[in-house]
């Protein structure tokens, strides 16, 4: 069975966080809203072990433990680190703490971000402004004047948020106004991100990988057998750094039935993300912006068709959390590199959806006609990166 297989790409074993006089609060593990704010410690302070680039995004990596110089989880990060620098060619640097840890049972990595909160009047202008594709057309293109509605799993004047009822939020709150954005889209979009004092090191983002899974370093000549695609995930984890979110995870942790001390206060905080901008669902018979929990939700780019399946939540929805694709059936392929479990054995690539999101989201493609490379291409981007042939464990085996 599927489950005997796969191990989930992030943090799937939460619980509620701690909650103050009942309202809502992030969670201080889960990826999605693991803002890195956290106490200085000596790593922090540390310098970047390697700062590098293919004249799109530029990555600067501080190792926290088993990510240093001339190791192999190095090479496999800037491999991962390349995939996107390769496609977007936004003249940004983002910063990541990266390390090796023990993590929760089948979890592979986790990642926090830092983030900021932005009024949707000011983003719908900025990414007016950085139109540079189709996608992008299409996508601003649905983006009304200000403030947004959406469904949501809050009851509008009281009680605590109930995943099993479903209203449309128009009441021009906080959270119909203002939008949870990562720091790298705040860069991507021209803007100036805003560090907390504790964050010295100005990170966009913290990556841990799991000490208890065999990882295949290099996929450039297939996955050794019994292995995980390490450059796959670790793109995946970046994929959540650069705000592949949903602020439906939030909604899920906090919410009944599965959370026995619900909380409420969702209109007092941004806690829709700016990918959440295209998450759609059918509400009495219409097709809107969508975020609530445990219900059919799409990705969709004209506010009218569904273009890609969402997960729904890992508590109260379909068992994975909302920031990434529909997981992928048995024997099915997955929509992209945003799903959220990858099996042993299998090379994880971009798809066309993965590309149209953070086009949407903020990015600016190097190949403005969104084609995605061929899975055969895929090693010459990375291997074109650099860094990669000392570090790299070379095999002869065939992959499975």
């Amino acid at each position: 069975m599927k489950k005997l297989l796969l191990a989930g790409l992030c943090c799937a074993g939460l619980t509620a966080p701690a909650l103050a006089e009942t309202h809502v609060h992030s969670a201080s593990c889960n990826h999605q809203w693991s803002d890195y704010q956290g106490a200085i410690t000596a790593e922090d302070l540390a310098l970047p072990i390697q700062s590098f680039s293919s004249g799109g995004l530029t990555f600067v990596l501080n190792d926290l433990g088993g990510v240093g110089p001339n190791s192999q989880a190095l090479a496999g990060f800037q491999m991962a680190a390349g995939m996107f620098s390769n496609l977007f060619v936004d003249p940004i640097t983002i910063r990541l703490d990266v390390q090796f840890a023990a993590l929760g049972a089948g979890i592979l990595g986790s990642t926090g971000s830092t983030t900021n909160t932005i009024n949707y009047t000011g983003l719908r202008s900025v990414l007016q402004a950085d139109i540079s594709s189709g996608t992008d057309i299409a996508a601003v293109g649905t983006l009304g004047a200000g403030p947004i509605s959406f469904v949501t799993n809050e009851p509008p004047v009281s009680g605590p948020i109930d995943t099993r009822t479903r209203f449309l939020d128009n009441n021009n709150s906080f959270d119909n106004n203002n939008i949870n954005i990562n720091t790298a889209q705040v860069k991507a979009l021209g803007l100036t991100p805003v560090y907390a004092a504790n964050n010295p090191g100005q990170r966009d983002g913290s990556i841990s990988f799991s000490t208890a899974f065999t990882w295949d370093f290099d996929p450039t000549d297939g996955i050794t057998l019994g292995s995980f695609d390490f450059v796959g995930v670790a793109a995946h984890e970046i994929g959540h750094a650069l705000g592949f979110r949903s602020g439906v995870d939030l909604a899920d942790i906090n919410g009944l039935p599965g959370d026995t001390t619900p909380a409420r206060g969702l209109g007092a905080i941004a806690w829709g993300t700016v990918h959440d901008l295209w998450r759609y669902g059918t509400f009495d018979g219409q097709f809107v912006r969508d975020w609530g929990v445990n219900t059919p939700s799409c990705y969709s780019l004209d506010s009218a068709s569904c273009l890609y399946l969402m997960s729904t939540g890992r508590l109260n929805g379909d068992g994975r959390q909302a920031s990434h694709w529909k997981d992928n059936l048995p024997n099915v392929t997955p929509i992209g590199l945003m799903d959220p479990s990858v099996a042993r054995n299998l090379q994880l690539f971009f798809t066309q959806a993965d590309i149209r999101a953070f086009d949407a989201m903020g990015y600016d493609l190097r190949d403005t006609s969104g084609a995605v490379p061929e899975p055969a291409t895929w090693a010459m981007l990375i291997i074109g990166f650099g860094f990669v042939g000392s570090a790299m464990r070379r095999r002869t085996a065939a992959a499975a």
